[in-house]
């Protein structure tokens, strides 16, 4: 998966920029992928897994562009729709009796969403650089800034406080200046108003439901 592999974040990456380029048969593949489901493919990464019981088993990650290309396969945020799996694998295996160099016998197929992690990234860059100053500029309505991946959270102190926040335009403004500083670290553009998950909370409801402890609010 993306999320906390750098490696093969640059990897996707690399592929995204132009910078490299698929095996023949995965590169089939991915222009498969796009004219039977209309989705893009960044990158297909063809590997074995190297640890446990499954151990040696061939494993397909197709690396999706987008959360609409993303979604659109999948039945849940991990289930791929077994109707499309069942179609992927027919095809890599159909591909893989061309090409010997690639194993197709029970192969265990993936998908990431790129775009995901790139906004996870950028608002990793938010949090270190941006969140402070944006609290500070909101000194004695926000408590805190926190995230994890891609989604934040902005604390202010009470429950009260969001709604009288929310009614006067301040969490508006609080929200259209996170926004503005996440999309300075927006490589390839993906942040939007519908991408961008932004939430409030109070620190009232930390303390009292996750014992003031932000690792307990994001597990």
């Amino acid at each position: 998966m993306l999320f906390g592999n750098p490696e093969l974040f640059a990897v996707a990456r690399s592929a995204k920029l132009g910078e490299s380029s698929l095996h023949a048969g995965l590169a089939e593949l991915r222009d498969w992928v796009f004219s039977e489901f209309d989705v893009r493919v960044v990158h297909i990464v063809y590997d074995h897994i190297d640890i446990g019981p499954a151990k040696g088993r061939p494993r397909l990650n197709l690396i999706l562009e987008t959360d609409v290309d993303f979604n659109s396969l999948k039945t849940d945020a991990i289930t791929i729709h077994p109707d499309i799996r069942d179609k992927v694998v027919r095809r890599f295996q159909q591909i893989a009796k061309r090409h010997p160099d690639l194993e197709s016998d029970n192969v265990h197929l993936v998908f990431d969403n790129f775009s995901d992690e790139c906004l996870g990234r950028a608002c990793s860059a938010f949090l270190r650089h941006d969140a402070k100053r944006i609290t500070n500029d909101f000194k004695h309505t926000i408590w805190q800034i926190d995230g994890f991946s891609r989604v934040l959270a902005v604390f202010l102190y009470t429950d009260n406080e969001i709604k009288k926040c929310t009614a006067d335009g301040t969490c508006k403004q609080i929200c259209q200046q996170c926004f503005n500083a996440v999309k300075m670290y927006d490589e390839f553009d993906y942040l939007t108003a519908d991408s961008f998950q932004l939430r409030f909370d109070s620190k009232e409801n930390l303390d009292v439901n996750y014992k003031g402890n932000l690792f307990y609010y994001w597990r």
